[in-house]
């Protein structure tokens, strides 16, 4: 445990990252080279580094978010677009 701090962002660990096959947004453009989709939706190619990030913060998402979750491209894009909703209030 990490003392006198609040909260820990497990994924700031270069180790844990690498364990989770975690790529930060903070890599900008080349976030992209790092991972691989399989399908042709190109609005999904974070969804496998992203839904990491969700999965470890899922005790803090919003109640109705969070009984919604499901491993799949339905519940990524309602994440996203409640993200983005977050950050215009």
């Amino acid at each position: 445990m990490k003392g006198g701090a609040h909260c820990y962002d497990i994924l700031a660990s270069e180790q844990y990252a690498k364990d989770f096959q975690y790529f930060s947004p903070s890599l900008g453009e080349e976030r992209a080279r790092y991972i691989k989709d399989a399908d042709e939706d190109e609005d999904n190619d974070m969804m496998q580094s992203d839904l990491v990030k969700v999965i470890l913060n899922l005790a803090y998402l919003p109640p109705e978010l969070a009984r919604t979750f499901t491993f799949d491209k339905g519940f990524y894009k309602q994440a996203k677009d409640h993200s983005h909703h977050d950050k215009e209030k």
